[in-house]
């Protein structure tokens, strides 16, 4: 999926505000394209909760260090 090429690369934070973005242009569209802008939701999520879990383990790993 060409989108896929667009969200490799953001933050969480850059997710985040796609989400907010995403969520502005469907309701701008009143159901049209709905199926388009849930597809981008899936996966900008995905991209999302994949990130958090790697932010996660990440801060696991540095507080262990630290003890």
């Amino acid at each position: 999926m060409l989108i896929n090429i667009f969200i490799k690369g953001l933050t969480i934070r850059d997710l985040e505000d796609l989400k907010v973005d995403i969520k502005v242009y469907s309701d701008l569209e009143n159901g049209v394209n709905s199926d388009y802008w849930k597809d981008i939701t899936i996966v900008t999520e995905d991209e999302l909760k994949k990130l958090q879990k790697l932010d996660k383990n990440s801060r696991g790993k540095i507080s262990l260090i630290n003890c």
